[in-house]
């Protein structure tokens, strides 16, 4: 059962692959320009992976909510649009679904996640380092974005991608960039990247995956009040913070080996 499965998610990603690579400049009245891809390799593609999530996750699960919110057209958007967001969708299912194989074929060994945690940084050379230096003294492996090869992909193709590898997320709300509603409530505050970059994570990987380290004075992003927030104090104490975060996560790590 669980080599079908498999076999049927690695249908679904090629043909994913040729829905992509059947994407053309379109030249309508209303639409000259546009992206878009064949339509019914597309419809075909959709409603397979549709009951694919339906059938292995239910249609309770927050994947095929969110597949059912995206999966319609509007006058806004194209169908290889809606092709990136459902394409996401069908690829963040790896991290579960290798939770279910594992279930089916290793009920009597000891449950193992991945190792990769992601880093979402600004301009902070010392506090991204002092952050990979712990997490590799930890036995674990940091997935910076900015020391990943493009491979002809953007940022946010970049972000889709790395961030299927990954089981926590953690972000740095360094201040590297100044903000306010005038001049006169100017306060420091995170890139705009971070926040955006932290707000998907926490959905695709959930809150709980997720923590924030924050540097100084820093303005926190007040719609996600609730999540956890660490200060990055001269003394280290924040590196101790994350093992129990890690450790809450699933992650077998320990403070003796910092």
């Amino acid at each position: 059962m669980t080599n079908n499965i498999t076999k049927r998610y690695q249908q679904l990603k090629d043909l994913a692959t040729n829905v992509k690579n059947s994407k053309y400049m379109s030249n309508g009245e209303f639409s000259n320009g546009w992206e878009c891809v064949n339509n019914e390799l597309f419809d075909s593609w959709k409603i397979q992976v549709k009951s694919f999530i339906q059938k292995n996750f239910t249609e309770t699960s927050i994947h095929y909510q969110e597949f059912e919110k995206n999966e319609n057209i509007n006058m806004w958007t194209t169908n290889y649009d809606i092709f990136k967001k459902l394409n996401t969708i069908l690829e963040s299912l790896e991290v579960e679904f290798d939770d279910i194989v594992n279930a089916s074929t290793n009920e009597n060994k000891p449950h193992t996640i991945k190792n990769k945690v992601f880093i979402v940084h600004g301009h902070d050379d010392l506090a991204i380092s002092e952050v990979k230096n712990t997490l590799i003294q930890l036995g674990l492996e940091p997935i910076v974005l900015r020391d990943k090869p493009s491979s002809s992909k953007t940022i946010i193709e970049k972000i889709e991608h790395f961030s299927n590898e990954v089981r926590f997320a953690i972000i740095l709300y360094t201040p590297c960039d100044i903000g306010g509603k005038d001049k006169d409530t100017l306060k420091p505050r995170a890139r705009q990247n971070v926040v955006l970059e932290h707000g998907y994570l926490m959905a695709k990987i959930g809150r709980n995956n997720t923590c924030a380290l924050i540097k100084e004075d820093v303005e926190k992003p007040g719609d996600i009040d609730g999540i956890v927030y660490i200060p990055m104090d001269t003394h280290n104490a924040w590196r101790y913070s994350i093992v129990d975060e890690l450790k809450s996560s699933g992650f077998n790590v320990k403070k003796d080996d910092l």
